[in-house]
């Protein structure tokens, strides 16, 4: 198997558009139309949790491309599975106004990507495409419609045009028999056949290794095809196009070649990277050329490159085919694409309309704060929003490219913001010169609308005693100077070193030599050497598969490197593990807390395993529930927390012991824009109290807020610096980090070709 993913994945140019007509309007002015749609759950403790609130929305006819954003546990997962047919809904109405044959139920109509993907990763990517082709129902006479250009670009004549095709109307409700809102709305028809699928999936497909898939014998059948068989016998698989078709063949081969899959065919779905499991999952929604699309969440996990790999084959689709697509996302900026965006919050629609308009409202709340070359930016960026509170007026505080975004009050004028700015900065000790600060005006991001929507990031209580550690005058006041030490070159990619001279920033506590791990003949890291400082915020950046969770692991005693060294506070890992477990501290991308136990039983256990015992540990947890905000959720079973009190459980459990390292892996993965403000604003407090902080993520402006980063590719570090020098060229021009990302890992993949 290649070691990484395609540079470039080309968008479906080839793919036909549908041979179904687009509604002009003449008939309905709107495409979906929900009224008062409820959904509600009753947990394992039998309390009741409504997870959409009497729902209304209306999606006009020009609104191809939807956007439903909002934080998870939100309800955006529900009303996708409810728009599919995968999910009863309690109350209300949902109408699709979509086009089709009047005889058809929705089924081959709609194409749905879950947030899971539901691949099935025990056979191959060819047999995982041909299943989904099958389930949706892609026939002989479509394929002929479909196929108009090959491989080569070589046109072929186009098909006759079909019969005219009547607008069908499917509407849905509680009080409809559920056998006919099944037929009606269900895109797989029941969800219970899935279900059996699946199930049926995981028994009788044997675990295989890391290898490549046999390839398909076209001489006995397939398991997807025995299972349709066994399990769909009312349509059994020659109803629709012929496994071995030609044309099917064909089809479904030009798909995989667009979305740069082609070379993986025979692989084995479950041993490709995070990143290419999601282009198969959206190219198995696209292959029977849907009408709706919905996606779930369609570039979660994946890095910026490979997001932009799969916009480019969405946005594509939707314009060959003029289809509708609603998708939900975490990343505001995939909502400025939209046609519609629709703002959800604890199962409440907050907002929907124009991305743009919503910005305009807070255009006169938007400023930027530039800072003279004496002081660091990120360092007064930590301290406003560390102690945001103490000014009314802010809103919100961001280091961005360079300089600190603010978004205030919308009676705040520009001279009441600097002077309450300067104050504040004052107060922790920075003796500022007039031209020091610098506040103008800034273009509004749809992240400023959203916070000012939803409300203000909220300070913690408590943090500054967290660690038993009061910081001191010295240290408030002190800013970071960074100097570059070493300049090397490996395999013509510059990498910068840099170490960062602090009050707590005298000596690496983590030093890394020659890191390498192999599994088998796959080298996933590649003698890697760096070092982190006490207080120091430590970024771990690179592509699906670039190896940095298998760098994050080895740092945190989770793996053992196959040859090098790691040293944790002067400890080596190799002859010291227990006594090093004992210094840190690690949040997983996962809540992967004992979901069985109430929140107060997790704490004491973690607890009892890093020693703590009798009145300390009583007050550690009494300390935990106070800063954290758990008191209420006591004892709740932690299989039924909200997301976010699971995640300052995880907090809670990683800080329990007062760690000297703490290590966080995509730990704001699932959280709003807010909820990520309030969560930097506890690592920045911690950092200020000493504690080392090494983190990865794939929100690439949370560079931002680390001291330093590397960026790696292929196991291999490309770049490591300050997120001034790794983001300015050599004119001073400044460029996103995400930007900065992008161009470092196609250089290096350039080079390689």
């Amino acid at each position: 198997m290649a070691s990484s993913l395609p540079t470039t994945a080309q968008p479906p140019a080839s793919i036909a558009a549908q041979n179904i007509p687009v509604s002009d309007g003449s008939s309905n002015s709107c495409w979906l139309q929900l009224t008062d749609v409820t959904k509600s759950f009753t947990n394992d403790n039998g309390h009741v949790i409504t997870a959409l609130k009497a729902l209304n929305l209306e999606l006009q006819d020009d609104q191809h491309l939807v956007a439903l954003i909002g934080p998870d546990g939100s309800g955006k997962s529900t009303l996708l599975k409810i728009l599919a047919g995968l999910m009863e809904h309690d109350a209300g109405t949902y109408t699709l106004y979509l086009h089709g044959p009047e005889s058809a139920d929705a089924a081959p109509l709609i194409g749905y990507m879950s947030q899971t993907l539901g691949l099935y990763e025990d056979v191959s990517v060819w047999e995982n495409l041909l299943l989904f082709s099958q389930l949706r129902d892609l026939r002989e006479e479509k394929l002929t419609a479909l196929l108009y250009s090959n491989a080569t670009g070589e046109t072929k004549e186009p098909p006759a045009a079909p019969q005219p095709t009547a607008t069908v109307t499917y509407t849905t409700s509680p009080a409809s028999p559920p056998a006919t809102a099944a037929a009606t709305a269900c895109p797989l028809k029941a969800a219970g056949t899935t279900e059996k699928i699946a199930t049926a999936a995981a028994v009788a497909a044997k675990p295989q290794t890391n290898a490549p898939a046999p390839a398909i014998n076209a001489a006995a059948p397939s398991l997807w095809q025995r299972l349709c068989q066994f399990f769909i016998p009312s349509r059994p698989v020659a109803t629709t196009a012929d496994t071995n078709s030609q044309q099917l063949q064909e089809y479904l081969e030009q798909l995989l070649t667009q979305v740069g899959l082609i070379a993986f065919k025979d692989y084995r779905a479950g041993a490709l990277s995070g990143g290419m499991k999601q282009k198969l999952a959206l190219t198995c929604a696209l292959s029977a050329q849907p009408q709706l699309l919905l996606l779930d969440e369609p570039t979660v996990g994946v890095d910026p490159i490979s997001r932009r790999e799969l916009w480019a084959i969405i946005e594509q689709y939707l314009q060959l085919t003029h289809s509708y697509c609603i998708f939900s996302s975490l990343y505001l900026e995939e909502a400025e694409r939209s046609d519609h965006t629709v703002f959800i919050k604890e199962g409440q629609i907050i907002y929907h309309g124009s991305a743009q308009t919503l910005k305009e409202q807070v255009r006169s709340q938007c400023w930027a704060l530039t800072l003279s070359d004496t002081w660091s930016y990120q360092e007064l960026a930590r301290k406003l929003m560390i102690h945001k509170s103490q000014c009314q007026l802010l809103r919100d505080v961001c280091p961005r490219m360079g300089r600190i975004d603010l978004l205030t009050d919308p009676d705040s004028t520009a001279s009441v913001v600097q002077t309450e700015v300067e104050r504040l900065l004052s107060a922790f000790g920075f003796t500022l010169q007039r031209g020091d600060v610098q506040l103008t005006a800034r273009e509004p991001i749809l992240e400023d609308a959203y916070i000012n929507l939803t409300g203000s990031f909220h300070a913690q209580s408590g943090f500054t005693e967290l660690l038993g550690k009061n910081a001191s005058s010295e240290a408030l006041g002190a800013t970071a100077v960074t100097a570059t030490t070493t300049t090397k070159t490996t395999d013509n990619v510059a990498t910068t070193a840099t170490a960062t001279t602090h009050a707590a920033h005298e000596e690496a506590v983590i030093k890394v030599k020659d890191i390498r791990k192999q599994f088998g003949n796959f080298t996933a890291v590649h003698d890697s050497t760096f070092e982190v400082y006490q207080g120091e915020i430590f970024g771990l950046l690179g592509p699906n598969g670039a190896g940095k969770t298998t760098t994050f692991r080895m740092i945190c005693a989770l793996l053992n490197p196959s040859s090098g060294s790691i040293l944790i506070n002067g400890l080596s890992l190799a002859h010291a593990k227990s006594s090093v477990r004992a210094t840190i501290g690690y949040v997983a991308q996962k809540f992967c807390l004992y979901r069985k136990l109430t929140l107060e039983q997790n704490l004491q256990y973690f607890g009892k395993s890093y020693g703590l015992s009798g009145e300390l540990l009583e007050e550690r947890i009494a300390q935990m529930c106070t800063v954290f905000g758990l008191t209420p959720f006591l004892h709740e079973m932690a299989a039924n927390l909200p997301f976010g009190v699971q995640r300052s459980l995880s907090m809670a459990c990683a800080l329990i012991h007062r760690p000297q390292i703490l290590f966080l892996d995509e730990a704001t993965s699932g959280a709003d824009p807010a909820s990520r403000r309030a969560f930097w604003q506890m690592i920045a407090s911690l950092a200020e109290q000493g504690t080392t902080i090494i983190v990865t993520t794939h929100f690439m402006e949370e560079a931002e807020y680390c001291d330093r980063f590397l960026i790696q590719d292929q196991g291999k570090i490309l770049i490591l610096g300050t997120p001034d020098e790794i983001c300015t060229h050599p004119d001073h021009s400044r460029i996103s980090i995400e930007e900065a990302f992008v161009a470092c890992v196609q250089q290096r993949r350039h080079q390689q070709k």
